[in-house]
């Protein structure tokens, strides 16, 4: 199995066809993790380019979350009957 590290949400679109369900709950987990670890340092940060990067990562972030979470639910939804 081949391992591919993603970085942006180009790369989770670009590599979403060939990704399992596990692979895409996985990511879908690490993603969710990742937007509370950014949000918080958010909170905390007092250094204006550091906010700005933050800001830009929990972007992509939420564009992922948006992504996995809207696939997720169409495929609870087929898989149940709705």
């Amino acid at each position: 199995m081949k391992r591919v590290i993603i970085k942006s949400f180009e790369d989770l679109v670009s590599v979403f066809p060939s990704m399992t369900l596990s692979n895409i709950i996985a990511v879908y987990l690490q993603v969710q993790e990742a937007i509370d670890n950014i949000t918080a340092r958010l909170n905390m940060c007092t250094d204006s380019d550091l906010y700005d990067d933050l800001e830009e990562s929990l972007v992509d972030n939420m564009k992922a979350d948006a992504f996995l979470s809207t696939y997720l639910a169409r495929l609870f939804c087929k898989q149940n009957g709705f």
